[in-house]
């Protein structure tokens, strides 16, 4: 069952790499994306970092809150890839109407 959902994953992300979140300083992270195919958006890609930062945070009880954002590449020439910075913060609450 996991190679299907690793089959299906696949055929959604194209030839996207994902790399592993890394800490930059105390609760301070990065994660890169990268798109080698002829068909990728550079939205795509800060998507695709955002919800690699989204999980990662998701896991501690906590949301992702974007630090800064990096974007190159260059759709057909050159491989599209976006590194976020980012933090895990609690939730805010919500007030109630």
């Amino acid at each position: 069952m996991k190679i299907a959902a690793l089959g299906v994953t696949a055929l959604l992300t194209g030839c996207a790499t994902v790399s592993s979140v890394a800490t930059l300083a105390p609760g301070v992270y990065t994660v890169s994306v990268q798109d080698v195919s002829t068909w990728g958006s550079p939205s795509q890609v800060i998507d695709r970092a955002a919800e690699e930062a989204d999980d990662y945070c998701g896991k501690q009880g906590k949301t992702a809150s974007l630090v800064n954002t990096v974007n190159s590449g260059r759709r057909g020439i050159l491989p599209l890839q976006n590194t976020i910075v980012f933090r895990c913060e609690m939730p805010r609450a919500v007030a109630n109407p």
